[in-house]
């Protein structure tokens, strides 16, 4: 019984590890002056970096007990056409099973840039 309880265990660890693993959103948070941060999201869609730049803003305003006001945004991801010639690139070379020995790294196509206060 305390051998089947461990599995399930060490196979939810597992999948919460593989799971963690599959986000390519990375952000960071820089005070500035007069209240006001600056916070920059990269994720391997323009979307994917939006919504995580929006969510961490919105996480560090409400643990000050406060509310996000965004004010300014630019998205700085790379064209579409960029993009798409990548993924397609790399599903060929999937196809080919060239892509264990060389692929487009997409990790970083999507990147938000913001200003935002707590108020």
């Amino acid at each position: 019984m305390k051998c089947t309880s461990r599995k399930y265990i060490i196979s939810g660890a597992v999948a919460a590890v593989l799971l963690a693993g599959c986000s390519t959103l990375h952000t960071t948070i820089l005070p500035r002056e007069n209240g006001v941060y600056q916070i920059t999201a990269t994720a391997s869609t323009p979307r994917e970096a939006t919504d995580g730049a929006i969510e961490k803003a919105t996480k560090t305003c409400e643990s000050q007990g406060k509310r996000l006001v965004v004010l300014n945004n630019e998205d700085q991801s790379k064209p579409e056409l960029e993009r798409n010639a990548k993924s397609v690139a790399n599903k060929v070379l999937t196809a080919t099973g060239y892509k264990m020995f060389f692929s487009f790294d997409t990790d970083s196509d999507g990147k938000m840039s913001m200003l935002f206060k707590c108020e």
